[in-house]
């Protein structure tokens, strides 16, 4: 989890939802120099998780998502039910879903254009 929350706040609101275990790593604003949309924040999200750039997707639902990823030469899917407000499509992501059970295929189209 790559949030401009606070990273205690952030565990805990997962935690109640009983999805802190579905996530290796969450890294909030004020685990990191700079928060989104600078880029750091995301790649330091992913060097969390022992991951690397140019394997990683930003999955979210605002202009500061699109931009961190886009800063950090990584896809962005947007999510059209998130809570940012705004037209999604106008964000400049790369996939737009729905729903999660479409993220899968968003995903596979993504890898499939960086080849």
């Amino acid at each position: 989890v790559c949030t401009n929350k606070r990273t205690g706040l952030s565990v805990e609101l997962l935690k109640a939802l009983g999805m802190a275990e579905r996530f290796a790593a969450i890294v909030g604003s004020d685990a990191v120099p700079a928060r989104k949309p600078h880029p750091d924040h995301f790649r330091a999200a992913i060097a969390a998780v022992g991951g690397e750039i140019g394997r990683a997707v930003m999955v979210g639902d605002s202009a500061a998502d699109v931009q961190s990823a886009q800063a950090a030469g990584a896809p962005c899917v947007v999510v059209r039910f998130g809570y940012a407000g705004g037209a999604p499509a106008a964000l400049g992501a790369d996939a737009l879903i729905d729903h999660y059970d479409e993220l899968d295929a968003a995903l596979v189209r993504l890898a499939a254009a960086r080849r």
